[in-house]
């Protein structure tokens, strides 16, 4: 009886693991689907840049932005390559 108790909780404990890690990889995945799409304060961030030259790139169309209730948004997917060329 005692090894039949061992053995149940050893599957418990198993499947609190995979469940633990399940959970952590929705958690992950919802932070990639948020950061998909940044704000100017992102960007501020990731170039080290004022939140003018943020600007300023974005009328020269160094920066590619989308409008969301009046709001400057950058796609992740246009902000990578430049980063990728600079870093060449």
């Amino acid at each position: 009886m005692n090894n039949e108790n061992d053995a149940n909780f050893k599957v418990v404990i198993q499947l609190l693991k995979r469940m633990t890690t399940l959970l952590e990889d929705k958690k992950n995945n919802r932070a990639d689907e948020r950061k998909q799409v940044l704000d100017a304060a992102d960007l501020e961030i990731l170039f080290h840049r004022s939140p003018r030259t943020i600007r300023r790139w974005n009328q020269k169309g160094i920066l590619k932005s989308v409008e969301i209730n009046g709001i400057s948004h950058f796609l992740w997917a246009d902000i990578f390559p430049l980063i990728q060329s600079k870093n060449d």
